[in-house]
């Protein structure tokens, strides 16, 4: 009698932690749920996290953006490979293109591009890729992104504007969006005694947490503020302990190093609102953030400064107001939308279609070896 096995499946980046909420928390347990054999290679995780019997975690530590580590993350991501030797290989970052191509050329097996950001106006901003890599790297990236969409049997964008920002060839190109999983092991913190409005995520100025500081402290004092997130700059973190030095009601969570994804769900949970007056970047035009569907789906309103497609998107639910409308509200609201909107099962089945369409009716998920 022959032998069963399930196939398998390599998601894999650099920077991201394996437990990446995307990664991990989307899409590997969805497709793991659905009977395939995941294996995840990346960057350390932000908790403590075993691999199982149908998730398999390889971990190469990349402590830095400019690191020797990162520079041999692509010897890593071979060895990885040849170890496993996937069905199905599915990409998360740019840098990894090459050897995926590569990989392709000599298994002929199916390749998928995830393009979570703008990854080529990303790498424009001076302060996070200086002496001249910020001219460099968005010619390299958009020249790897057009080899890989030549190349691979699907493309994911997690943004509905990307799918317009490049003009994609690769015949199945799918929109799977950022959405809310639902998880049960979501970490609840001791929730402070007066309501709180939460600053959650990448604690970088180039996402506007300084004026989001600022315009807490001009409306929003009667509130705690919660800080949650990583905040990779040194002196970026000196002010923020300066800040909640001069603030008591301020508290920082996690700041020096990456939290886990239930954490931050945990604060979202208990907030009254979430702090997000994103600044209009190149980078962010036409994206919806991740914290605005976990927002939805949990119910939080969300204060943002003004931007048109996003006020259009939100208002409906009553689920979005500026700094001034909320201020000038009588009572903390509390929206009531509808509950699968924001969800990532509808997000789910388009990633286990998309899937099944790549590899063949569902029932020959398996197959003798």
């Amino acid at each position: 009698m022959s032998r069963i096995r399930r196939k398998k499946i390599l998601l894999a980046s650099v920077l991201n932690p394996v437990d990446h909420v995307r990664i991990y928390y989307r899409e590997a347990m969805s497709l793991a749920n659905a009977g395939y054999d995941i294996h995840i290679y990346g960057n350390s995780p932000t908790q403590s996290i075993a691999s199982t019997d149908n998730i398999t975690f390889h971990i190469h530590p990349v402590p830095k953006r400019f690191s020797i580590e990162r520079a041999l993350s692509q010897n890593a991501f071979r060895n990885v490979l040849k170890n496993i030797q996937p069905d199905i290989l599915h990409i998360h970052t740019p840098e990894l293109i090459l050897e995926a191509l590569k990989w392709k050329k000599e298994t002929g097996n199916i390749l998928i591009y995830d393009r979570h950001e703008a990854y080529p106006l990303q790498t424009l901003n001076p302060k996070l890729y200086p002496f001249g890599l910020n001219y460099l790297l968005p010619k390299w990236i958009k020249y790897l992104e057009n080899k890989i969409d030549k190349k691979a049997e699907a493309i994911i964008v997690a943004e509905a504007g990307y799918l317009t920002e490049y003009p994609w060839k690769c015949a199945n190109i799918v929109w799977i969006r950022n959405s809310c999983p639902s998880v049960e092991n979501i970490e609840f913190p001791p929730f402070p005694e007066k309501p709180y409005l939460l600053i959650a995520g990448n604690l970088d100025p180039s996402w506007g947490l300084l004026n989001a500081l600022k315009i807490w402290e001009k409306y929003f004092q009667s509130y705690h503020l919660i800080i949650a997130g990583y905040c990779p700059q040194l002196g970026i973190r000196k002010e923020l302990n300066a800040w909640a030095t001069k603030y008591k009601s301020i508290q920082l969570i996690g700041i020096n190093s990456l939290i886990p994804w239930t954490k931050l769900m945990g604060w979202m949970k208990g907030a009254s609102g979430l702090l997000a007056p994103f600044p209009d970047q190149p980078f962010l035009r036409g994206k919806m953030p991740s914290r605005f569907y976990e927002a939805g789906a949990n119910g939080i309103p969300i204060i943002a400064e003004y931007r048109e497609e996003w006020f259009q998107y939100w208002s409906p639910f009553e689920m979005i107001y500026t700094p001034e409308q909320f201020s000038a509200l009588p009572a903390i609201p509390t929206p009531t939308p509808p509950s699968d909107t924001w969800s990532w099962e509808l997000d789910a089945q388009q990633l286990l279609n998309l899937y099944e369409d790549l590899d063949g009716e569902h029932q020959n998920l398996t197959k003798p070896v």
